[in-house]
């Protein structure tokens, strides 16, 4: 789902593909996010048992902006600068 959306996203600065390559990849993101929301409407896995690295990944994923933010080995990104609109 990821590629795909990433395809879409450069496509919208560099305007290459045909519109026909357009409305399928906007079908297939549709459907992915659709079958993402119904797997993540079934809940936890009772007996899923995460490997170490899965759980790593799961208990960054928990942190708080916060938490992520006081610990230096997490690469938190910088907040955004404020956004100013262009003068015409």
């Amino acid at each position: 789902m990821q590629a795909v959306a990433d395809q879409m996203h450069e496509n919208f600065y560099e305007d290459r593909m045909e519109e026909s390559q357009l409305e399928e990849r906007l079908a297939r993101i549709s459907y992915l996010v659709d079958t993402l929301l119904e797997v993540r409407e079934l809940g936890p896995k009772i007996d899923f048992v995460p490997s170490p690295n899965q759980q790593r990944t799961i208990d960054r994923l928990r942190l708080s902006e916060e938490e992520a933010a006081t610990d230096p080995l997490i690469d938190f990104p910088p907040p955004m600068p404020p956004f100013v609109p262009p003068e015409n």
